[in-house]
């Protein structure tokens, strides 16, 4: 089989973590130089990236199993400090934690609590709320449990079913992580069903911008490899964008994963990475690849 010996290689930027992810990560750092003593765990994943994770547990900062009740995943466990995930948390969580002897220590992304900022105005204001998100996410769940009854989560606008609210200007929120052209479908989607349905502007400006470089370079290449771990959202997304414009796609989590021979039958090639893909991990990658392109 013959391959091509010179790619041209496109690097999607900005690449490394996004701001949410790096605050993240920083807090849980100082957190343990501050208290090099004390015990320090995670309650599940701190971002969707199993690299990041290796490297808190090599500071011996160790992650919790989410899907265990969390006061029978306390009890056994010296009292220390409990991280909660960039993605969110509700406050009930946070009120049993401190319950429960732990130092709460909370790694929302600030654009994540911007949103919940926001929610909790227009719901004080008795407006009601369409949160499209996917579902079971961290993020969906935080946003869902500050108010149960009146903040409605939207799937998939073909399933949902019409709700009957009172209020005649409810607000549209979106998951941070979502592909705002999505976002924006659903909610010219729902519109047609809530006549005053306003849309509340929350997306992550970091996600929203690789999303939409990479939508902008993918008429120029034959094939896009998107560099993430496969428990994330936003590498999923950026998955389905190339397949929705019907191009190869290659998912990896290290240039390990990546079969060079199947790349080298493309002459131009994307590279893109996941907002809570390590630099290095992408930069291995860049380097490896442009031995074979400029």
């Amino acid at each position: 089989m013959c391959y091509n010996t010179f790619m041209k290689i496109t690097v999607i930027k900005p690449y490394g973590f996004c701001n949410g992810v790096v605050y993240a990560i920083n807090l849980a750092i100082k957190t343990r130089v501050s208290n090099p003593q004390t015990p320090i765990y995670v309650w599940g994943p701190l971002v969707h990236n199993h690299l990041v994770i290796e490297q808190l547990t090599r500071n011996n900062i160790i992650t919790l199993d989410q899907s265990t009740p969390l006061k029978e995943l306390l009890k056994p466990l010296d009292k220390g400090f409990l991280i909660t995930s960039a993605h969110g948390v509700s406050e009930d969580i946070s009120k049993k934690i401190k319950m429960l002897g732990f130092k709460h220590v909370d790694a929302t992304c600030p654009l994540i609590k911007k949103m919940h900022i926001q929610i909790k105005k227009e719901l004080a204001d008795n407006h009601e709320i369409l949160f499209y998100g996917q579902k079971n996410h961290a993020e969906c769940l935080a946003v869902l449990s500050i108010d149960s009854e009146h903040i409605h989560p939207i799937y998939d606008y073909q399933k949902s079913t019409k709700l009957l609210l009172k209020d005649k200007s409810p607000a549209y929120f979106a998951q941070t992580t979502m592909i705002l052209n999505d976002s924006l479908n659903m909610y010219h989607s729902l519109k047609q069903d809530y006549d005053g349905l306003r849309f509340i502007a929350a997306n992550c400006n970091a996600t929203s911008t690789i999303q939409n470089n990479l939508i902008t370079a993918l008429p120029t290449v034959d094939a896009v490899i998107v560099v993430g771990d496969k428990t994330s959202n936003n590498a999923e997304n950026l998955i389905s964008i190339v397949k929705k414009h019907n191009k190869t796609a290659f998912f990896i989590e290290t240039i390990k994963d990546l079969n060079i021979e199947s790349v080298l039958k493309y002459e131009k090639v994307a590279l893109v990475s996941a907002a809570s893909t390590p630099n290095d991990i992408f930069e291995d990658v860049i380097k490896t690849l442009s031995k074979f392109g400029d």
